[in-house]
Parts: C-alpha cells; sequence; structure tokens
C-alpha cells in the first residue's frame, strides 16, 4: 500500500512492498521516478546512478540541465547531448558559449569554442579561443610555487618546469626532477647553476657544431668592444684539444693567453738543429748541409735534414753556416735555404789578402710554404781549393717555426 502524509514541515510519499517504485507523472507522461534502491531519474525510467538525467530529444543545444542565476541573467548548461544514436561527447556551456567538451571516443578534453579542426593525434588537452589570443595562467600566494610535472608509472616526478616567486624566478629540471636551468629575475640564464652571474652562465663544458657552413662560435662585439673573449682576471684563456672520454689526461693545450697578455702556443711547429761533425765540401758543385743533432723539432717535422711543413702558412726559416780554410782564389761562396717554391741565398767573392780560417754565413728569411712542402740548407763553391763546413754547434744550425 502507497501513502501520502504530511505534517506541518514535511511531505513523506511512500510505496509499501519490495521494489516498488514511486512515479511522478505530467500530461499522463512519466517525468520523474524513484526506484525501490533511491535511484532517481527525471526523464528516464531505468536510472543507473543515484541521479540520471536524459535529454528531451539528440539536439547538439539542448541540455538536460540548466543552472540560473537568481536574477535570471545568466545561466551555466551541463549536458550530453548526442552526436548519433549510440555515442555522445560532454559538454559544459556558459553564457551561451562551449567552455569544455570531452571527446566521446579518446576523452581528449577541449576548453574553448571548436574550430573544427582535428585534434593533435599526440595531445588530450587544447586551448582555444576564436579571434583572439590563448594563455595558461598559474597564480598562487606569494609563498607558494607553481608550475608543471612531469613523470610516468615508475617515477612520480621525473622533470618539471616550476615558478619561484620567492625569487621572481623559473627552473626547469630534468633526471629526477633535478635543477638542470634558471632564469633568473634578472635575466641571467644559468645551466648547471642556481646563481648564473651573466646573461649565459654555464657550469660545465659546451659544444657548438657549425651547421650550413657557418662557424660554431660567432662573438659579436658592443659599441666598444668587438667580439670579445675575456676571462676573469688573473686567470689564463686556454685553447686546445680534449679526447672528450672524462680523462682529466685527456686535454692538450694548443694556445695559452697568460694574464699578463703572453701568448703561449706549444704545439706550433718549430725547429732547431746543430751540426756535431765536419762536412766536406765540393769545388766547383753544391751540397746539402747535414745536421746530427735535434735541439728540439716540435710535430717531428724535420728528419734527413730536411723541414717538412706540416700546414700551410708563413714559415720563418733561418740557416747559419761557418765555413773553414776558405780558399781566396774560389769565384764565390753561397749559402742558401731551399724550399719546395722558393729559395733565398746569400753569396759572397772570397776577395782577401790570404786564405781566411773561417767565415760565417747566414741566410734568413719568411717563405710562404703549402703542407708538404720541403726545406732545406744547402752551400756551393764556385772552384777553389774545397773547404769544409765546421762541426762546432754554436756556429752551424738551421732552425725555424711556424708563424701563422
Amino acid at each position: 500500500m502507497s501513502t501520502i502524509k504530511s505534517s506541518d514541515e514535511h511531505l513523506t510519499l511512500n510505496a509499501d512492498g519490495n521494489s516498488k517504485d514511486i512515479k511522478l507523472q505530467s500530461n499522463g507522461s512519466e517525468k520523474v521516478i524513484i526506484k525501490s534502491d533511491g535511484k532517481v531519474g527525471i526523464s528516464t525510467s531505468a536510472p543507473s546512478t543515484n541521479l540520471e538525467v536524459e535529454a528531451d530529444d539528440n539536439s547538439t543545444t539542448t541540455f538536460p540541465v540548466k543552472v540560473i542565476n537568481s536574477a535570471g541573467t545568466g545561466s551555466t548548461q551541463i549536458g550530453a547531448y548526442a552526436i548519433d544514436t549510440t555515442s555522445v561527447d560532454l559538454t559544459l556551456k556558459a553564457g551561451g558559449n562551449t567552455a569544455l567538451t570531452v571527446d566521446k571516443d579518446n576523452g581528449n578534453v577541449l576548453i574553448g569554442e571548436d574550430s573544427g579542426d582535428a585534434f593533435n593525434a599526440d595531445s588530450m588537452l587544447r586551448l582555444q579561443r576564436t579571434g583572439d589570443r590563448v594563455y595558461m595562467q598559474f597564480k598562487t600566494d606569494a609563498d607558494q610555487e607553481s608550475g608543471i610535472l612531469f613523470g610516468d608509472v615508475d617515477d612520480d616526478v621525473e622533470c618539471a618546469i616550476e615558478y619561484e616567486p620567492a625569487n621572481k624566478a623559473l627552473t626547469f629540471s630534468a633526471g629526477n626532477n633535478a635543477e638542470a636551468m634558471r632564469l633568473d629575475s634578472t635575466g641571467n640564464v644559468g645551466i648547471n647553476t642556481d646563481s648564473p652571474s651573466f646573461p649565459l652562465h654555464v657550469d660545465g663544458t659546451i659544444k657548438s657544431v657549425g651547421t650550413n657552413n657557418l662557424p660554431a662560435l660567432v662573438v659579436d662585439g658592443n659599441s666598444t668592444n668587438e667580439g670579445d673573449i675575456a676571462c676573469l682576471d688573473g686567470q689564463a684563456l686556454t685553447f686546445g684539444h680534449h679526447t672528450l672520454d672524462g680523462n682529466t689526461g685527456g686535454f692538450t693545450m694548443a694556445m695559452k693567453i697568460h694574464s699578463n697578455g703572453a701568448v703561449v702556443k706549444p704545439l706550433q711547429p718549430a725547429f732547431s738543429v746543430i751540426k756535431s761533425s765536419d762536412q766536406p765540401m765540393t769545388s766547383g758543385g753544391e751540397i746539402q748541409v747535414t745536421f746530427q743533432t735535434e735541439e728540439f723539432d716540435v710535430g717531428s717535422n724535420f728528419a734527413s735534414n730536411v723541414f717538412t711543413a706540416p700546414v700551410s702558412g708563413k714559415y720563418f726559416l733561418h740557416a747559419i753556416i761557418r765555413i773553414d780554410v776558405m780558399d781566396k782564389d774560389a769565384s764565390y761562396y753561397r749559402t742558401g735555404i731551399v724550399t719546395s717554391n722558393k729559395s733565398k741565398y746569400e753569396i759572397m767573392e772570397p776577395d782577401f789578402a790570404s786564405d781566411p780560417s773561417y767565415f760565417t754565413m747566414s741566410v734568413a728569411s719568411v717563405f710562404d710554404m703549402d703542407a708538404g712542402d720541403t726545406a732545406q740548407a744547402r752551400v756551393r763553391q764556385n772552384s777553389g781549393t774545397a773547404s769544409h763546413i765546421d762541426d762546432t754547434q754554436n756556429y752551424t744550425n738551421f732552425c725555424g717555426y711556424l708563424l701563422g
């Protein structure tokens, strides 16, 4: 038996018996049902949840729930309207405009009006506004940080972009949420440092690779300093090669500019050789001067009395030859440096009253040499009794180095 009972404060409807429902009808049609298990249906006779509201039709503009303010000047509509008879999108409207849509097939969320173009295949959230700009804003109390966190099923937070209101700084984290880069309140960017003191401050090794025939590094100076590369006072600026394997011994210095301005280039090609034995000359002929001892040979470019240019450039070369027992009746003596492209000589006529015991001749010049070009010291005596080249190392030597 069903009963209806009223009191001063309450109206009670009761359906006695098992599986009995309470139904409200209007114009002969059921509008509301309260199931015996407590579920309420509006415009549906079989609610599957505590409250289920069904739209009157499959319209894309009519929503089953509307919330309106007391003045009747504004409302919010909530509903799921039918795209076809078997699937629906969830749509929220505000002020008559669509505010949020949840796609029926994949759960993608659109905030704003749908332009009709397809979602990016990898995107689950899109913000869109027609005819205006779109921004996202994260706003907290002055002592609370905000940001975007990235993680996976194994690591709750692996990477992040965070704002620090206390420092007015933006940080980027990676590798188990460890800070990797910071943009501070002055605009300085720090990589592997949380206190950048320059527009770009990197604590670590920088690698730059040039592309499209452009250099790997371009330094553009200001109005007073054009293309400055500098280090802190009291420190040296060093250039070199590294194996990049993390080995502390993997670095080879090519150039070092000391704080006092002195420049050291330990790999610059240079050599100095000396004689340690006499060498007979040939009357009427030219000989190659031989050298038995290397004082130094940076790059190992001197061998078999010949210097070979390792790279193209301008080389300074100097040969000093001491000739013993010079014959005054010889037509001339000539000392020279002969290279693959050009030769430079000194020549003299021994117009002496008597044969000198010794005489020193030398040639020094700058030579334009290509990689692989050779240079050697040579001596010629034209006629007369043959002389010989002295073996005293302080007087007969050959040296040179790359200028640039």
